[in-house]
C-alpha cells in the first residue's frame, strides 16, 4: 500500500481493481467513460470532472475549449462593440471587424501567458474591468461627429478618420503607461504583501460583487427578447443539472475494444454549447419564418440572427492584426491617470478571480508567487492591448469563472486551447464574423446564469467564519451594501466629486464608482481594524488549508513554472524574486519565516501561544499551505 501511495503522488490517475484501496478521488470517471472503461463508484471530494492538471482525451480538449471560447465570445464581442461605438468607429463595417479581431488576439496571448506562466489556472483573459476609466476618458471628448458611410462628402469622411483614430491612439498610449504600473505591482510582490491582511471577509464581497457587476450587462443583452434569453439560461441549467447524471451513448474507439459504442457525460461537461446551439438553431428558424420582427424600434428585432449578415459579407477572410496598425500612440497626463485607476480595479478583480477559479476548480489556494505571477502577466497582456490598440485593457474574465462550475472542467490545457481558438478566430476574420451574428439575447441569458455561479462562490466564503458574530454580518453586509450603493449613487451624480484637481477627479470618479473595489476595500478595512479573534474571523480555517486532507490537492504542484524548476530550485537568486515558486520572502520583511521540515500549518498555529492566535488581528495571513523545509507559504515547493 505504501508503494501505490507513493505511484499516486506521482501520477494522477491510478487504476484500481479493489475499490476500497484506491485513493479517495485518484480515478477521473468521466475520462474512464470516454475510452469505454467501466466506473469506479467512489465518491470524490472534487467538485470538477477535470481538475487543474488533468488533461482530458484530445477530441474532449478541443470541444472544451471552443465550449470557453463561445461563452467568452459574446463578452469580447460585445466589448469591442460598445468600445468602437464610444470611439467613434460604428461607421465603418470593416473597421469595427478589425477591431473585433484585434481583441480576440490580444485575449488569445493575454490567456497563453496567464494560463502558462502566470497564475497558471484556466482563466480566460477579458476586456471589461477598464469600461469605467475608458468610458471616463472618452466622454470627455464629446459626441462623435455624425457620418454615414456612402452618403458623406470627403470632408466629413476625413474628419470622422481623423476623429477615431486620435481618440484610438491617446487610448494605446495611455494603456501602454499604465500597464507598467501594473507589471510592477506584479513584480515587486507588493499584491502578495497586501494578501497577508485578506481573509474571507475581504475575498467575499470582491467576488460577490463581481457577479453582481456581470448582472447589468446580461440583462440589457436578455432584454432583446427574454424569451430567447430565458431559453438559453433555461438549457444551461437543464443539462448542467437536470441532464447531468445521464450519459449518451457514442462511437468510440481504443487499442483492446478497436470501435464501438461508449457512454459519456455530454450533458455535464458541454451544456453550455449545446445550450447555445440549439438556441441559435432556435432562433435562426424563427428568424426565417419571419416569427420576429425586422424593425429594429420593436421588441424581440435582436433575437434575429440575420441582423449582422452585412458585416459578415464585408469582412474579409483573413486578417492579421499588428501592434501600431493605427499608428503611433499619444500620451496624455489625463488619459494615464484614468487608466491607472482602471488598473488598480482590475488587478483587485482579478485577485478575486483568482481565489474563485481555485475554488470552483477544487485546486489549492493560489500561493502569493502565482498571484504575484498573474498581475505581472497580465500587465504585459495590457501591453499588448495598447500596441494592437483595442482602446481597452486586458483582465480576467470573471464570466468564465463561473462556467467552470457548470461544465464541472477547470482543466489548465482547456484555457489554452481556447486561446488558440481566439488566435485563429482573429485571423480568419470571415469564421469570426460569422460568430457576431449570435443573437444578443443567447449571450445574455448564459452570462445570467455565469453570473449567478460568480455570486454564489463568492458567498461560500463565509463558511469560513461565524456567522453567528455580530461583528462579522456588519463586515460581510457593510462591506456588499457599500460595494453596491456608492457606485450606484455616482453613476448618476457623475460630478459629484470636485477637488479642483480634473485628474484627481477622474481616479476618485473611476475608483468609487467601481463596485469591486469598494467592496473590497471596505471589507478589508473593517475587517483588519474592528476587534475579533482570529477564529471568528475565519482565518484559522482560511489559513489551514484544509486541501492538505485531500490527497488530489495536497499533490498539486500546478503553480510552479512549467519548465525550469529543477534550475530554479537550485539557483539562489530565483528565491529572491516574488515571482519566483521558491521566493522566501523579504529580508526586511520579519514575518517572513522558516518551520522546520515536514510542519504544517496545522501544527503551526496548534503550537501558537492561545494570546497570540486569538487576540491578535496583525497576523501572517499568508501562511497557508504544507511546507517541507521551506517557508510555509511557498506551496508550490513542496
Amino acid at each position: 500500500m505504501e508503494e501505490k501511495g507513493q505511484a499516486f503522488l506521482q501520477r494522477r490517475y491510478v487504476k484500481c481493481d479493489d475499490v476500497e484501496t484506491c485513493p479517495e478521488g485518484s480515478v477521473n470517471n468521466a475520462e474512464r467513460k470516454l475510452h469505454g472503461e467501466s466506473e469506479v463508484h467512489k465518491d470524490d471530494k472534487r467538485q470538477v470532472v477535470y481538475g487543474l492538471e488533468d488533461v482530458p482525451p484530445w477530441y474532449a480538449t478541443i470541444l472544451f475549449g471552443f465550449q470557453q471560447f463561445l461563452a467568452s465570445f459574446g463578452g469580447i464581442v460585445s466589448v469591442s462593440i460598445i468600445v468602437g461605438i464610444k470611439m467613434c468607429m460604428s461607421y465603418d463595417t470593416v473597421l469595427m471587424g478589425r477591431l473585433m479581431c484585434s481583441g480576440f488576439m490580444v485575449c488569445g496571448i493575454g490567456t497563453l501567458l496567464q494560463s502558462t506562466f502566470g497564475c497558471r489556472l484556466a482563466i480566460i483573459q477579458g476586456q471589461g474591468a477598464f469600461f469605467v476609466a475608458v468610458f471616463a476618458i472618452l466622454d470627455l471628448k464629446g459626441p462623435c461627429p455624425a457620418v454615414v458611410r456612402g452618403n458623406s462628402t470627403n470632408e466629413e469622411m476625413d474628419i470622422a478618420d481623423n476623429e477615431w483614430r486620435s481618440r484610438v491612439l491617446e487610448l494605446s498610449g495611455a494603456i501602454l503607461v499604465a500597464s507598467t504600473v501594473q507589471i510592477i505591482i506584479g513584480a515587486t510582490g507588493c499584491i502578495g504583501l497586501l494578501l497577508r491582511f485578506v481573509g474571507p471577509l475581504t475575498i467575499t464581497p470582491a467576488v460577490t460583487l463581481l457577479g453582481l457587476a456581470i448582472v447589468p450587462l446580461g440583462v440589457d443583452l436578455s432584454g432583446g427578447h427574454w424569451g430567447i434569453a430565458g431559453m438559453t439560461a433555461a438549457l444551461v441549467i437543464l443539462f448542467s443539472q437536470y441532464l447531468a447524471p445521464f450519459d449518451i451513448p457514442i462511437p468510440a474507439y481504443n487499442s483492446s475494444k478497436r470501435f464501438y459504442i461508449g457512454k459519456a457525460p455530454i450533458f455535464k461537461l458541454f451544456p453550455i454549447v449545446i445550450a447555445i446551439l440549439t438556441t441559435w438553431i432556435f432562433s435562426a428558424i424563427l428568424t426565417a419564418a419571419n416569427v420576429f420582427p425586422d424593425d429594429p424600434s420593436e421588441p424581440g428585432y435582436s433575437a434575429r440572427t440575420d441582423i449582422n449578415v452585412d458585416a459578415l459579407h464585408s469582412t474579409p477572410w483573413l486578417l492579421f492584426p499588428y501592434p501600431g496598425q493605427w499608428g503611433t500612440p499619444t500620451v496624455s497626463a489625463g488619459a494615464v491617470f484614468g487608466i491607472i485607476a482602471g488598473v488598480l480595479c482590475s488587478i483587485l478583480e482579478s485577485v478575486g478571480d483568482y481565489y474563485a477559479c481555485a475554488r470552483i476548480s477544487s485546486a489549492p489556494k493560489p500561493p502569493h508567487h502565482a498571484i504575484n505571477r498573474g498581475i505581472l502577466m497580465e500587465g504585459i497582456a495590457c501591453i499588448c492591448a495598447g500596441a494592437w490598440g483595442t482602446g481597452i485593457g486586458v483582465t480576467s474574465y470573471s464570466e468564465c469563472v463561473g462556467n467552470i462550475g457548470l461544465t464541472r472542467v477547470g482543466s489548465r490545457i482547456i484555457a489554452q486551447v481556447a486561446a488558440v481558438v481566439m488566435l485563429f478566430f482573429a485571423v480568419f476574420a470571415k469564421v469570426g464574423a460569422l460568430f457576431a451574428t449570435m443573437p444578443h439575447p443567447i449571450i445574455g441569458g448564459s452570462l445570467l446564469v455565469g453570473a449567478s455561479m460568480v455570486l454564489a462562490i463568492g458567498l461560500s466564503n463565509l463558511q469560513f467564519v461565524n456567522l453567528n458574530s455580530t461583528r462579522n454580518l456588519l463586515v460581510a453586509g457593510f462591506s456588499l451594501s457599500c460595494g453596491f450603493g456608492i457606485p450606484l449613487w455616482l453613476r448618476g451624480h457623475p460630478e459629484a466629486i470636485q477637488t479642483s484637481s480634473a485628474n484627481v477627479d477622474s481616479i476618485m470618479t473611476i475608483l468609487l464608482t467601481t463596485d469591486v473595489f469598494v467592496g473590497a476595500l471596505v471589507g478589508f478595512i473593517l475587517d483588519n481594524t474592528i476587534p475579533g479573534t482570529m477564529e471568528e474571523r475565519g482565518m484559522l480555517k482560511w489559513l489551514s488549508a484544509p486541501d492538505e486532507d485531500d490527497p488530489i490537492l495536497s499533490s498539486i504542484k500546478g503553480y510552479d513554472l512549467p519548465f525550469g524548476m529543477d534550475y530554479i530550485r537550485r539557483s539562489k537568486l530565483w528565491s529572491y524574486l516574488p515571482i519566483s515558486p521558491t521566493f522566501q520572502g523579504f529580508p526586511w520583511d520579519k514575518r517572513s519565516g522558516f518551520l522546520p521540515r515536514g510542519e504544517t500549518t496545522q501544527k503551526f498555529l496548534d503550537d501558537m501561544k492561545p494570546d497570540e492566535l486569538h487576540d491578535s488581528n496583525d497576523f501572517e495571513s499568508d501562511y497557508s499551505g504544507r511546507c517541507d523545509g521551506t517557508r510555509i507559504d511557498d506551496e508550490s515547493n513542496m
